[in-house]
């Protein structure tokens, strides 16, 4: 955890851009993968990766973390910046059954 918020300092002092952005949602893969068998994790996307990582952290995140790291630029860097709250709370709050 203290090595996946470190990098998630490093990407929050870049400007925020769709690179940056999906480098905080591969972080959050990252950290997953290191916590929960490969096998749970993987071949999660959309709704079914945002539901499992909810169902690990008492921080939740929103519908962020599947539409913005596809996005070609950012539309509201107000939701990029809630993105980043909410990845910070939600690395904090991991819980591992």
């Amino acid at each position: 955890k203290r090595i996946a918020l470190k990098q998630l300092d490093q990407l929050e002092k870049q400007e925020l851009n769709p690179q940056s952005i999906a480098k905080m949602s591969i972080l959050i893969r990252r950290l997953t993968l290191a916590y929960f068998p490969r096998h749970q994790v993987a071949g999660l996307i959309d709704k079914d990766w945002l539901n499992f990582l909810n169902k690990h952290s008492n921080a939740h995140l929103g519908q962020e973390i599947i539409e913005l790291p596809y996005q070609k630029k950012l539309k509201d860097k107000s939701l990029a910046k809630t993105f980043i709250q909410q990845t910070r709370s939600w690395i904090q709050a991991i819980k591992v059954n």
